[in-house]
């Protein structure tokens, strides 16, 4: 989930009811939508939440789409399962693994406007961590 509507492919505003975080503190869900490079790598059903100041994954959310992630104590490697290939990279900073999605497109690749979240920073967050 983003607060950032411009790192969105794609977007489609719903009423997505509300997001509860880690200390309790509740925010919209405005819209859905898929973020990356329509070429490669796609991240989908990514909700568009107003005010969110960190873009979060879920580790859960990316099982459910066809990725193993292997944590070390140093990083997280998430991995396409059908094809075996290292598709992120999560270096370890306290106690969040933090990818930057620079590191999924080659400088020759066509990229879409999805591909603008090249500067951005993503964190996996665990279950019951807060934002």
């Amino acid at each position: 989930m983003t607060g950032d509507k411009s790192l969105f492919f794609d977007l489609k505003e719903v009423d997505g009811g509300k997001v509860t975080f880690g200390d309790n503190n509740k925010a919209k869900i405005c819209g859905i939508g898929s973020i990356g490079n329509k070429f490669s790598t796609l991240i989908e059903i990514v909700s568009y939440v107003v005010g969110l100041k960190h873009n979060l994954l879920s580790v859960s959310q990316l099982c459910d789409k066809g990725y193993k992630i292997n944590f070390e104590s140093s990083c997280c490697h998430i991995i396409d399962i059908s094809t075996n290939v290292v598709k992120f990279i999560g270096h370890r900073q306290g106690n969040v693994y933090v990818v930057y999605l620079k590191e999924m497109f080659s400088k020759d690749e066509e990229v879409s406007k999805g591909a603008m979240v090249l500067s951005e920073i993503w964190s996996l967050h665990f279950e019951g961590s807060s934002s």
